[in-house]
């Protein structure tokens, strides 16, 4: 037998942990990132970056609609007024061909006892709808470290492409009827965060209607699919996004970066240049919206030309730092995944692995999920070692 601190066992692990003890009931709680996700941290560097230009031209990719539950962000009994309620909708009308969904979630269960949440699809149509591919990632904490413990899992497996399959991810729905895609446990104070993938088309072809909610239970039985109320007002106090928009992602092609010259940044998720998702254009009003400047639930797709005129291999240094509040997140580069540990905005960035080359015209590929919290603004910069 070994007697050891208990935070030597976390930071034997490569990518750490954390831990929390609860006094009241004597209780070691311990997070091992190495368990919950899958990519590498990049390693933290401190020092200031030059002001970062705004990006333009930015537009939605792909056609994965995505419907934000994130208001109310805590579920608290002045706005959860019944045992049963609906938290966020989505009313689809016309579906012909196969129509593809994410649903991205964010609550704090503050209502003094444990719940039951699901998403559900209900038929209002007249012709039989199929669910297939059905897929997500779910991770629930009751501390604050809620960027470590939910939102880097989740963008991890959303840009690691690891969202696990569901126990049915097949469902045929029949006209009228409602059923459960998926449902989760939120305990007592504890902080749910999700994204489920699926798609949806009609099983003869005709056109097909249909809502997709996300729904809450206090009942010790709970029958989620029976759920179908109005969804809840959102709370006006605290403006956390919830809407309905065409995509799940954004993309923007970055004005080409010649080698050699001097140091450039670029400002994604500014809530100016690039913000689609405003209340006004969310496609379904459901008693409320707000606006999702910092693209929570989307990954953010960048294309950086490189051109090379020199004839010799080069290498390019890409650099990303916060540029709100704290900041924390998920990117891709050509094809590999890291996580961005905590960074404290104008202190500290990360730099991702050198790019070489020595082509004439190259192409750096970068997709950027944020985790969640205050991190809004994130800055990409480029210079040439």
């Amino acid at each position: 037998e070994m007697y050891v601190p208990v935070k030597f066992i976390v930071d034997s692990f490569k990518n750490g942990g954390a831990l929390r003890y609860v006094q009241d009931t004597r209780t070691i709680y311990i997070s091992l990132y190495d368990y919950i996700m899958t990519s590498d941290f990049l390693e933290k560097s401190y020092g200031t970056l030059k002001v970062p230009q705004l990006v333009e031209n930015v537009a939605l990719d792909g056609n994965r609609e995505l419907m934000v539950s994130d208001n109310p962000e805590e579920l608290i009994p002045t706005i959860i007024l019944n045992a049963n309620e609906t938290l966020a909708e989505n009313h689809v009308k016309g579906v012909t061909s196969k129509k593809e969904h994410r649903v991205y979630g964010w609550h704090i269960n503050k209502l003094g006892e444990s719940a039951k949440l699901g998403i559900t699809i209900h038929n209002t149509s007249s012709s039989a709808i199929q669910v297939s591919n059905s897929k997500g990632m779910s991770q629930t904490t009751s501390n604050s470290w809620s960027t470590f413990d939910v939102g880097l899992p989740l963008s991890d497996a959303v840009l690691t492409d690891t969202l696990r399959s569901s126990k049915e991810s097949e469902l045929t729905i029949a006209p009228g009827e409602t059923k459960v895609i998926q449902a989760y446990d939120i305990g007592k104070n504890y902080l749910l965060g999700f994204t489920h993938d699926f798609d949806v088309r009609s099983v003869t072809g005709t056109p097909v209607d249909y809502i997709v909610r996300t729904v809450l239970s206090l009942e010790d039985e709970p029958k989620l699919e029976a759920i179908q109320t109005p969804a809840v007002r959102i709370n006006e106090y605290a403006a956390h996004p919830r809407g309905v928009w065409p995509s799940s992602a954004l993309k923007v092609t970055l004005p080409t970066y010649t080698i050699d010259s001097e140091q450039i940044g670029y400002n994604i998720s500014n809530g100016k240049t690039d913000h689609l998702l405003t209340a006004e254009n969310s496609l379904d009003k459901m008693n409320g919206t707000v606006a999702n400047p910092g693209h929570f639930g989307m990954s953010y797709k960048v294309d950086v030309p490189v051109v090379n005129n020199t004839g010799k291999l080069k290498y390019v240094l890409v650099k990303i730092t916060g540029r709100g509040g704290v900041y924390s997140g998920a990117v891709k580069m050509n094809g590999t995944t890291y996580l961005i540990p905590t960074l404290k905005p104008g202190q500290e960035y990360v730099q991702l692995p050198i790019f070489r080359t020595r082509k004439a015209n190259d192409l750096i590929q970068l997709e950027i999920i944020h985790a969640g919290g205050s991190n809004l603004p994130v800055a990409i910069y480029l210079e040439t070692r």
